[in-house]
């Protein structure tokens, strides 16, 4: 930065509106609790984002049965799975009615939820053969 002195980027990205409310208000407060003379912006940026699906998984842990909902970003013409996250809520609800961690919960929603797309994708790609006579 200036004078080789040490600094904080910081990015914020907003949907802006027609009249420019929005961002009013985000430079407002950038300037009121910073002690910059001056932000930079830059408009237009385009954003990509995967395509996303909720898949509901159930899962059973210390005698509780519950489902939880696993947001899958998909990419390609085949739909491939890249991420997956777990909703924290449904993890949460779960753990502290069975006593597991988390973490735990989490990381089995989302290995179910990726075999539950793998077999979906699967059972498209076999295409029964079909005769004609």
């Amino acid at each position: 930065m200036k004078k080789g002195r040490l600094a904080h980027c910081l990015n914020c990205l907003f949907k802006c509106d027609e009249n420019g409310v929005m961002e009013r208000k985000l430079l407002y407060i950038i300037f009121k609790h910073s002690t910059t003379f001056g932000v930079r912006i830059h408009r237009g940026i385009d954003r990509v984002a995967l395509r996303r699906k909720f898949v509901p998984v159930e899962i059973s842990e210390g005698g509780v049965e519950q489902v939880v909902n696993v947001k899958v970003g998909m990419m390609g013409k085949d739909n491939d799975v890249v991420t997956a996250s777990a909703e924290f809520e449904d993890c949460k609800a779960l753990a502290n009615e069975c006593g597991t961690s988390i973490s735990e919960i989490s990381t089995l929603a989302v290995t179910k939820a990726r075999e539950i797309m793998q077999r979906k994708k699967d059972d498209v790609n076999e295409v029964p053969l079909t005769t004609q006579g």
